[in-house]
């Protein structure tokens, strides 16, 4: 009698890869999600605006052919105002990110420490962009969070800074041959070295790593000896060296995926 074949078991470094193949599968579902909803939205506005178009084409044809009231209500008006203005000041509120009353609220908001308010204010940053104001806390907070926002609105920034308040609070020693607790994966090499480089200059006390093909495997195993606290990587290479016995996750706490959709495209699932 035949027997059946055992299920292969999943080391914690697959489980690992699993688990941010499906979180990016999951970014790039609320994306088109969010893409079909936008579309709806537009829709919709359109025919209201049709519809009311109509209605006032109607209440002019009725107000001149009513010989009794030739004139405009300006209680009419008036309401319709009353109506509008909240409805505005509404979209306007839910649009901008404000932290005491400012649109770009100062560092002195948030939870961050001389440290790295020094190395910020170095590079002559000394307030939040929306999207980086609205991630601090929440993932300060250890929360875990997907984000959207446009290029140029510092979404690295966003979560690298939270990131590296959590690791410089955080006492434990840093030995030789740690393996990294934040591990950051990008589609590409020029991008893996912008996230990198973002880690190091606002964290220049933690030991960050960034691997990406085309380097030398040997660097970059000699990097893991030496220990470890933050990995950026091309996702290709992040599996290869995981593969390899090079890369272990076991400490992992954080992690990341910088251009989830991109990696889902390039076929990385």
């Amino acid at each position: 009698m035949a027997s059946d074949e055992a299920k292969p078991v999943l080391t914690k470094e697959e489980k690992a890869v699993k688990k941010a193949a499906k979180l990016a599968k999951k970014l790039a579902k609320e994306q088109a999600k969010a893409e079909a909803e936008g579309s709806d939205s537009s829709v919709k506005k359109e025919k209201k605006h049709k519809k009311e178009k109509k209605e006032k084409k109607s209440k002019k044809r009725s107000r001149e052919a009513d010989d009794d009231n030739d004139e405009t209500d300006p209680a009419e008006d008036t309401a319709e105002s009353e109506v509008e203005a909240p409805a505005t000041k509404k979209v306007k509120s839910e649009n901008a990110t404000h932290v005491g009353g400012e649109e770009n609220p100062s560092l002195d908001n948030f939870r961050i420490c001389d440290e790295t308010k020094k190395n910020l204010q170095a590079r002559g940053i000394h307030t939040l962009f929306p999207i980086q104001a609205m991630t601090f806390d929440k993932i300060l907070d250890g929360k875990d969070l997907m984000g959207r926002a446009r290029t140029g609105m510092g979404k690295t920034l966003a979560f690298a800074l939270p990131v590296i308040e959590l690791l410089l609070k955080d006492k434990r020693p840093r030995s030789r041959g740690r393996a990294p607790r934040v591990v950051c994966m990008a589609p590409t090499r020029e991008l893996a070295k912008q996230v990198a480089s973002e880690f190091e200059l606002t964290g220049p006390s933690l030991s960050t790593v960034c691997i990406y093909g085309g380097a030398s495997y040997q660097s970059q195993n000699n990097a893991f000896r030496s220990g470890v606290d933050i990995l950026v990587g091309t996702t290709g290479r992040v599996i290869d060296h995981i593969d390899r016995g090079n890369l272990r996750l076991h400490n992992c706490e954080f992690l990341i995926l910088d251009e989830a959709d991109t990696m889902l495209e390039m076929g990385f699932r």
